[in-house]
């Protein structure tokens, strides 16, 4: 059976909690991801996906350019240690 090491991506896309959706939307567009890891500092603070933009922000007719992506993560993260299969 697979680890989780083996099977992840090694180097995930972040973002600051201060970048808007819009441009986390563009972000995300350009590296071909579905999710982006939200940083503050080097600490991560959350996860921004393309779901929680949609549900969160398109449908609730929130102001893409001036939303910020901490208003709409999900957070706390959970974490597996990488030899979990």
């Amino acid at each position: 059976m697979s680890t989780v090491t083996q099977i992840m991506t090694k180097r995930p896309k972040s973002i600051g909690p201060k970048t808007s959706i819009a441009s986390a939307a563009k972000t995300m567009r350009t590296a071909r991801v579905g999710s982006l890891f939200v940083k503050k500092g080097k600490a991560l603070v959350g996860v921004v996906t393309d779901t929680d933009i949609v549900r969160r922000a398109v449908a609730g007719g929130k102001p893409l350019g001036k939303l910020t992506v901490e208003k709409i993560m999900t957070s706390p993260i959970c974490t597996i240690e990488g030899n979990s299969t």
